[in-house]
């Protein structure tokens, strides 16, 4: 008697395979899995791209070759003007030689009109931000439309001398017109314009001009928009 092999044959793994009533589910990978990275790195570069825009602020000033001034009881500052909107992000006054303030600084940023629109106080010392000749203080972002502002820095006395008289160069979109000063016991708006030598006690920063003026949300519907689209990519290749 001959016997008859009755074995299964060894069968090619496709994509759905049964044998002897159980399915066995061997997948083939997935045409789409390999955009799954692809789509994170293309978010990732973008949100890093996006960060970096607004990272670096900028000094909305930058003088050199002045005399130095050392004086009490006033607010030294100057006026300028924004031909676009630009958000200020730090407040600083200036310290001469760079190696520290002998005294902390009241600093303020006001409107043409003489409205107080940001403060910040500078402590003594060298814990402050030091960028090109002044100790900022970083504030939350604010937003200036196109017009006149003015800033000043408050000395209480003598032991902080502040610079004059300067080559000045400005940053887009910043126009320096003048500099203005007020004298009194406390910080104050600098009304008083004295022309164009000026009195640089104070200074600002501003994001840089790619990045300065508002975006009306562009960037975070961007950004909300591909993360949306990673995520159901994710969830739909998971289920496949």
């Amino acid at each position: 008697m001959r016997w008859r092999d009755h074995s299964i044959p060894d069968q090619p793994q496709n994509e759905y395979a049964c044998f002897a009533g159980t399915q066995s589910a061997t997948k083939s990978p997935h045409p789409m899995k390999p955009l799954y990275s692809k789509s994170a790195l293309f978010l990732f570069s973008l949100l890093t791209f996006t960060l970096a825009g607004r990272a670096s602020p900028i000094d909305a000033i930058t003088i050199s070759g002045g005399p130095l001034i050392a004086q009490g009881g006033i607010t030294a500052g100057f006026q300028f003007t924004l031909f676009q909107a630009a958000n200020v992000v730090s407040l600083g006054v200036f310290d001469a030689g760079s190696d520290g303030l002998a005294e902390a600084h009241d600093v303020g940023l006001w409107s043409s009109t003489g409205s107080l629109l940001a403060s910040s106080t500078i402590a003594a010392g060298t814990g402050a931000i030091l960028d090109n000749g002044f100790r900022y203080n970083d504030i939350t972002p604010l937003t200036l439309t196109a017009g006149t502002y003015r800033i000043g820095a408050y000395f209480a006395t003598s032991a902080d001398p502040f610079s004059y008289y300067d080559t000045v160069t400005y940053a887009v979109p910043v126009t320096y017109q003048t500099g203005s000063v007020d004298y009194g016991s406390s910080l104050q708006d600098p009304s008083t314009l004295v022309g164009l030598g000026g009195f640089f006690g104070a200074n600002f920063r501003i994001e840089s001009p790619d990045s300065s003026v508002p975006d009306g949300g562009a960037t975070a519907t961007l950004l909300g928009g591909a993360l949306l689209g990673f995520v159901a990519l994710r969830r739909r290749l998971a289920r496949a």
